[in-house]
């Protein structure tokens, strides 16, 4: 059954593909928004945070 609908949705060997396209996109928007909140953040503290999670970000891309 699962495979009627893959079919008739053509789904067939693009699942893969929007997943990992979906996951890069995200990954992206994660990595810019972070740099963005750097820049405006005044205080150090937050700013070291940030730039922890930026560089965990970039890793994980």
């Amino acid at each position: 059954m699962n495979y009627l609908f893959e079919n008739l949705a053509e789904m067939n060997g693009m699942t893969d593909q929007v997943v990992a396209t979906d996951m890069l996109i995200t990954a992206k928007a994660g990595v810019k928004d972070l740099a963005v909140a750097i820049t405006e953040t005044a205080s150090p503290e937050v700013r070291n945070i940030l730039r922890s999670h930026l560089d965990t970000a970039i890793l994980f891309t």
